[in-house]
């Protein structure tokens, strides 16, 4: 059985340089970075068959990210509350500005409910398509 919830949480890491991968063979994530950092062994790519054993775990990138916002603030029933996150999209720093609106509006449970929907289909394809 895959951990959808283990991928879901690398794929919705917000730090980019943390090469997440997915050991197909035991079936976990895999954080291949420095040993000193993570306390693990790295995976060791000189072995042949590192190559199909682990798969790089997909990354949102910001366009990707952007555009989740926009589709949360349009699925909001409230239309005060949707053109909060509208206007905090539009500003220079447009996450930095979502995160606040996410304060003032208190839809923190509302937004990680709808970005983990979100991953964990977008996970799901990807395990398929495997």
């Amino acid at each position: 059985m895959h951990d959808v919830e283990a991928l879901i949480d690398a794929y919705l890491e917000g730090d980019h340089s943390f090469a997440f991968y997915y050991d197909l063979a035991e079936k976990k994530v895999v954080l291949d970075e420095d040993p000193a950092i993570t306390g693990e062994p790295g995976i060791d790519w000189d072995d042949e068959e590192s190559d199909e054993r682990y798969m790089a775990v997909p990354k949102m990138d910001s366009f990707e990210a952007y555009k989740l916002r926009e589709s949360f603030a349009e699925s909001l029933d409230s239309e005060k509350a949707a053109e909060v996150f509208r206007l905090a999209l539009r500003h220079k720093k447009p996450f930095r500005h979502f995160k606040d609106a996410l304060y003032e509006t208190e839809l923190w449970d509302e937004w990680n409910a709808f970005e983990h929907s979100y991953a964990k289909k977008e996970i799901e394809k990807w395990l398929k398509a495997l």
